[in-house]
Parts: structure tokens; C-alpha cells; sequence
């Protein structure tokens, strides 16, 4: 009877439910919100959020609902407002986050929750109008043994022009203006506007070629930029008042057009990096947060390209950290993101941007705001020779010439030179390939190699002028100078002992003084974030600069200077991992140790590292396929110097987006990095993406043994 009666219960309950439901889910979702944001809170029980409207009013109250989940059941999601006794409401206050791409006025509320335990939750967004969003999810997962996914440079927009002067038609011009530093002459740059885009009407190019010789071109893209902050699309031509009036429609019209390829872009590259996101959620759905290595987008005031890194609807119910970096460097980094226990001392910029740290678990996270010491390091100084003398000759102006050989030691950067490192004639055919050099954008072709109206081959992955059929290094990127076979000269990878002669020569002269002190501002945080944590078991560290890749910027000043100042005291501190991104190709070091590869390893028969001595750093590649770079000078190349010179435990360079996943618990930490591949299907004629594991590590911090005696007993 009693087992009846329940049944009986159950039953009408099912019932109430049916007809309750429907009547309860409805509601008004005439809302206006965008840009969800969730970063993880201080610790596991907080909850960070940030959203957009368009709704709001500056300084009113915006609103969050948030409960915990009480059924499971299937259709139980839509039905968030059957559980307001069990719901609570979160206050923040709008702030004007400025004009979006549409000329619209924007604001932004973020808000803090407390008080989260373990399990599912739903909650809902107010529009600054008193319209509700529908419910999301959100749930906090255990923080003893836990996930997290680590992505950088989504770069959102990056497969675009970037610029005016990036762009396909005036690059060339552009590129030749500055590398003569002169002004060629008209039929010159009508060859190089034509070569560019051949498409190009008779108006576009007296346009082009009237603002070229005005040299206004870059200035009339910086004011389009300058006022779009403040005034979206709608550019006063007044402002163009240097500028033939014609002459400025046309340019506006060119820059509209330019501006239309870059919103196409980010909507390609919203695309790649939604497929990321879609794979590893998937893949990983107990991730507990994300860690983004910086460069979310690719220009720091488009907010087109922010809503594309937000587009991914897994970024509802999962918290991302990002990283500040040189492309996020805009107020718009903090329209979106409300960072945990961020510093108002340390790390800041003039936009407000600091360090921050969070915990989960017995793990401490520390992302530093690096851009801001980037910025410090006196750029371009050429290191000198080791002490006592020596050391590979010189290139002081860069064009591939020694200056024991160069005739013409100033030449402006990206001059084509011949072999006494002067200037190419413009009306001369240096490398016999049919193209005149005042229009050849290779001067470096063999002979008897089909080119294009560049003078460049058609095959040529790494664009360094030798064909892809003859090019032993198909690796090296196009500024520097490579040989008959396609490889480059690695001469300018400087020792250890050259690199440390040059920084302590530059402290010594006192040139480092503020980048110093901006690394000791860094040091300062850590230190506190430590001390206020003395239970973390892990401590990792997130900048964006990495300081050891394969990729083009492992060799720039301010990498090598964080590289030999800085890593002493990651050591000092007993930091365990360094993630980092900016070289846009996937490195893994070795365990290093002043700056060395520490190599002596206790490691398992599954190869476990047991107690590492040193740091791990990690440098993650694209996460959206919007960039890559290629690997720096002959690292592919086995009979280089510079594979020794990098000796890195794992390298992966080709154009697929990649994700690692960590797992953490009390005494291990263990990662694996995926890309992934299309496969179809013959028969369904589908496809879907399947990931492709490329790497994977794993430590483990072992207490010490008991020495036997005679309280072995007590064991």
C-alpha cells in the first residue's frame, strides 16, 4: 500500500509539472544583451561576471538572479523561474563602455557571487530596461581534483588587413615609400599600386597615388581610427582638412571598404576559434575555468571582434582568465573583463589594467600584466661580443651584408641591397626574373622560376623568395636574409654569454632602470599573492610575452631581458609552470634552470616526472587559426645551429588551432595539447573534427619518505 501510495505521488506530480511548466517558463525575452563574460572569482565559492546592453543608463543598478539547480530532469533547464524561493539577486551599477561598431551607446555591469558549493546552478542577465535574459548554467565543479583548458591569441580580426597600410593593394607603396625613404616617382608607384591590385579602378588609383605622394595615407587611417572611438562610422571629413576634398571621399570610401574586409575576417576567425571552444568543452566538459594567454582580439578598440570572442555559447557556462596583452591594450579590455583580486599597485597601465590572481584548489594562478614591462625595454640595441673579444661579425643596418663588406652601412631597414649592401637600382632586374627591382618584392629569386607581378615565386610557403621545390628551410620568415638553398644565416642567435654581456653592459649604463623596476613590481606581486596562499601546493604563472619559443619573437629585446632578469626569481619562488603565447607556434621546454635545460630527471616508466627540479614553460599556439608565425630562422632544419641552440622538448608548428588540457590534483599535474583535423564521410557525405593529440607531460611532487626508526611504527 505505502509503495502505492508513492507511486500514486509521483504520478500527480509528473502532472502539476506539465501543466505548471509551460505557464511558468513564460516570460519576456525582449532583451538587449550581448558579451557575457564569466572570469573565476578569488576562489572556487566566487563567480565573476560582465555583461553588455544597450538597454542601461550610467549609474543606474543592473541585475543578476542566480540559483542553484534542485532536479535534473530532462527539460528542467528551461525552466528557471519554477525555483525563485531558492533564487537569490546580485546588484552591480552600468558604466558606459562608449559607442559600439554600430554608433550605438554601450554599458557594461559586472558583478561578484559568493557563497557557490559544489553542484549545478542557472542564472539569468537583466537588460538595464527590466527585461530578463534566459537562463544559463553554470557549475561549480570540485576543487580538490580539477580541469582546466589553456588557449592564447584567438586574436579575433588577425586574418584581416589590420590597417590601411596592411592592406593588399597599398602595401606595396607603403613598403617601398619607407624602405627609400623617399618618394619614387609617380610612374613607380602607379606600377606598384597596379601590381597590388590589379582590379584597382582609374579613380582608386589617382586617389591612392595623389594621397601616396602627399604622403597622407597612414595619417588619414589614424584619424578614421582615432574618430571611430568616438564617433563609430560616421567620420567628419573635416577632419580630413589636408586632404583635397575628392581626394578624402575617396580615401574614406577605401577605408570603409578596408574596414568591411576586417569585419568579414573576424567573422571567419569568430568561426575558427567557436570550433575550438565547441571541441575542447566537448572534449573536456569538466573543465572548471579556461585560461586565454592574451590577444583576444586584433584591434583593441573594435567591438565587432570582441562580441566574435564572446560569440561561442560554451563561454556562457565556463569562466575565462584572460591575459592582457599589446593587442588588448585599450579601455575595452576592462568593458569586459571584472578580474579577480587585481592589483591597484602593480602591473598597471594607463588604462587601469593590473596584476590579478586567483586559487583553486591547492593551485595559485598569477596573471601578469607584461605588456607594461615590454614597453620599457630600450629596444634595439645590438649586443656586443662576448667578453675578451670575439664573436661573429656584425650587421648593424640588417640588410644581410657584414660591416666589414657593406659599402652603404645605413641602409633603411627592408632595402632590397645588392652584394656590397647598397641600394637596388629601381630600373635594373638584379635577380634576372623579368621583374624590375622597383617593383620586385623578391630580388632573391633563381633564375628560370616562374614569378607573379611581384617578382616572387608562386610556390613559396615561407615567402622568402627561393621555391618551395629548392628551399632546404621552408620555415624561414620573410625578413631575413636566406641563402641559394632557402636558410638562413642564424648568426645574429646570440650565445648566453653574448646576451648576458649586452643586458649587464645596458645595466651598467643604467638603460634597464625602469625595466627593472617594472620586473621588481611583478616580483612584488608574486610574492604577496604567495603569501596570502601558503596552503598552494602549485604556483603558475601567465604572461603573454613567451621567453622561450621556436617562433619569430624568441629573439626580441625585451624577451631575452625578461628571459635572464626575471627567471632567477621565478626560481627563487619555486614557481612550477610559465604559460605564455604572442609566438603563435606551440613550445614546450625542457624543466630549465638558469636558463638551462635541466635534463636529469627522476622519471617514470610512463614518464612521469617525479619532484622537477626548475620550471616548465609552455607557449600555446593559435586558438581560432587567425595567425601563425613561422618557426624562428632553421629550427626545422637538423644540420642548423639553431636546433641546438633551441633545444626544446616539443615543438609543433603547423597552421591548426591548439588547446592543452591540465589535470590537477593534490600531488600531480599533468597536460595534454591537442590540434584537430576535418574528417568526412564518404558515405553520409559529412564531416566533423576530430582532435589529434601532438603532446603531453606530466609532474609529480612526492612528500619525502620516512627515514626508519624507531617511529616507523606509527606509518
Amino acid at each position: 500500500m505505502h509503495k502505492k501510495l508513492i507511486i500514486f505521488i509521483t504520478a500527480l506530480s509528473s502532472i502539476c509539472l506539465a501543466v505548471a511548466l509551460p505557464l511558468i517558463a513564460k516570460g519576456d525575452n525582449d532583451y538587449n544583451i550581448s558579451d557575457i563574460a564569466m572570469t573565476p572569482g578569488a576562489d572556487p565559492s566566487q563567480l565573476n561576471l560582465t555583461w553588455h546592453s544597450g538597454n542601461a543608463t550610467a549609474g543606474t543598478a543592473c541585475e543578476m538572479k542566480i540559483a542553484k539547480r534542485l532536479f535534473n530532469f530532462r527539460g528542467a533547464k528551461k525552466y528557471f523561474p519554477f525555483f525563485p524561493p531558492g533564487s537569490r539577486t546580485i546588484e552591480g551599477i552600468w558604466a558606459s563602455a562608449g559607442i559600439d561598431e554600430n554608433g550605438n551607446a554601450d554599458y557594461y555591469c559586472k558583478v561578484t557571487v559568493d557563497g557557490l558549493k559544489q553542484g549545478e546552478y542557472a542564472y539569468k542577465l537583466a537588460d538595464g530596461a527590466g527585461n530578463w535574459s534566459d537562463s544559463f548554467d553554470y557549475t561549480a565543479r570540485d576543487h580538490k581534483k580539477f580541469g582546466f583548458l589553456y588557449v592564447a591569441d584567438s586574436q579575433i580580426g588577425a586574418s584581416g588587413p589590420k590597417s590601411l597600410s596592411g592592406s593588399q593593394d597599398l602595401k606595396p607603396v607603403i613598403k617601398t615609400y619607407y624602405k627609400t625613404n623617399a618618394t619614387p616617382s609617380d610612374d613607380t608607384i602607379e606600377a606598384y599600386i597596379r601590381a597590388g591590385n590589379p582590379s584597382a579602378t582609374e579613380e582608386e588609383i589617382a586617389a591612392l597615388l595623389a594621397a601616396f605622394v602627399a604622403d597622407k595615407v597612414t595619417g588619414v587611417y589614424n584619424v578614421f581610427y582615432d574618430e571611430y572611438k568616438k564617433e563609430s562610422f560616421a567620420t567628419d571629413l573635416a577632419n580630413l582638412k589636408l586632404l583635397d576634398a575628392t581626394l578624402a571621399e575617396n580615401l574614406l570610401a577605401l577605408i570603409e571598404a578596408r574596414t568591411a574586409e576586417q569585419q568579414a575576417a573576424s567573422e571567419n576567425d569568430t568561426e575558427g576559434w567557436a570550433t575550438t571552444v565547441g571541441l575542447m568543452t566537448d572534449m573536456f566538459p569538466r573543465a572548471s575555468f579556461m585560461i586565454s594567454g592574451g590577444d583576444q582580439v586584433e584591434l583593441m578598440n573594435a567591438e565587432w571582434e570582441y562580441t566574435g570572442f564572446f560569440t561561442p555559447y560554451e563561454l556562457t557556462s565556463i569562466p575565462v582568465a584572460p591575459t592582457y596583452a599589446s593587442h588588448d591594450r585599450a579601455l575595452n579590455f576592462e568593458y569586459h573583463f571584472n578580474l579577480p583580486n587585481e592589483s591597484e599597485e602593480y602591473g598597471q597601465d594607463s588604462n587601469g589594467v593590473g596584476d590579478y590572481y586567483f586559487t583553486h584548489g591547492n593551485a595559485l594562478f598569477m596573471v601578469l600584466n607584461m605588456d607594461v614591462t615590454n614597453n620599457l625595454f630600450p629596444r634595439g640595441a645590438p649586443p656586443p661580443p662576448p667578453p675578451g673579444g670575439g664573436g661573429p661579425p656584425t650587421d648593424s643596418d640588417g640588410d644581410g651584408v657584414l660591416d666589414t663588406d657593406d659599402d652603404c652601412p645605413d641602409t633603411p631597414e627592408n632595402t632590397f641591397v645588392d652584394e656590397n649592401g647598397c641600394p637596388l637600382p629601381d630600373d635594373e632586374d638584379y635577380d634576372g626574373d623579368g621583374v624590375l627591382n622597383g617593383v620586385d618584392q623578391c630580388d632573391n629569386t633563381p633564375a628560370g622560376y616562374d614569378v607573379n607581378a611581384n617578382g616572387c615565386p608562386y610556390n613559396d610557403v615561407d615567402s622568402d623568395g627561393i621555391p618551395d621545390e629548392i628551399d632546404r628551410c621552408n620555415n624561414t620568415y620573410g625578413d631575413l636574409t636566406v641563402d641559394e638553398d632557402g636558410c638562413a644565416d642564424c648568426g645574429y642567435l646570440e650565445t648566453d654569454d653574448e646576451l648576458r654581456a649586452w643586458l649587464e653592459e645596458l645595466e651598467n649604463e643604467g638603460d634597464l632602470d625602469e625595466f627593472k623596476a617594472s620586473l621588481d613590481e611583478h616580483e612584488a606581486f608574486i610574492e604577496e599573492a604567495i603569501t596570502a596562499n601558503p596552503q598552494a601546493k602549485w604556483k603558475i604563472v601567465v604572461w603573454h610575452y613567451s621567453i622561450y619559443s621556436a617562433a619569430m619573437h624568441s629573439t626580441d629585446d625585451q624577451s631575452e631581458g625578461i628571459r635572464y632578469l626575471f627567471t632567477p626569481m621565478l626560481e627563487d619562488l619555486d614557481i612550477d609552470v610559465v604559460l605564455m603565447g604572442h609566438d603563435h607556434a606551440y613550445t614546450k621546454t625542457y624543466q630549465m634552470l638558469g636558463n638551462e635545460p635541466q635534463l636529469d630527471q627522476m622519471v617514470t616508466q610512463s614518464g612521469k616526472v617525479i619532484n622537477p627540479t626548475g620550471i616548465l614553460y609552455l607557449t600555446a599556439s593559435s586558438s581560432s587559426g587567425s595567425k601563425y608565425y613561422d618557426l624562428n630562422c632553421n629550427i626545422g632544419d637538423e644540420t642548423s645551429d639553431s636546433a641546438v641552440y633551441y633545444n626544446y622538448a616539443a615543438v609543433y608548428y603547423e597552421d591548426i588551432p591548439t588547446f592543452t588540457y591540465f589535470d590537477v590534483d593534490d600531488n600531480t599535474l599533468k597536460f595534454k595539447t591537442f590540434s584537430y583535423s576535418l574528417v568526412e564521410e564518404e558515405e553520409s557525405g559529412t564531416s566533423e573534427y576530430v582532435p589529434v593529440l601532438i603532446d603531453e607531460y606530466a609532474m609529480e611532487k612526492k612528500p619525502p619518505r620516512w627515514k626508519k626508526g624507531w617511529w616507523g611504527w606509527c606509518r
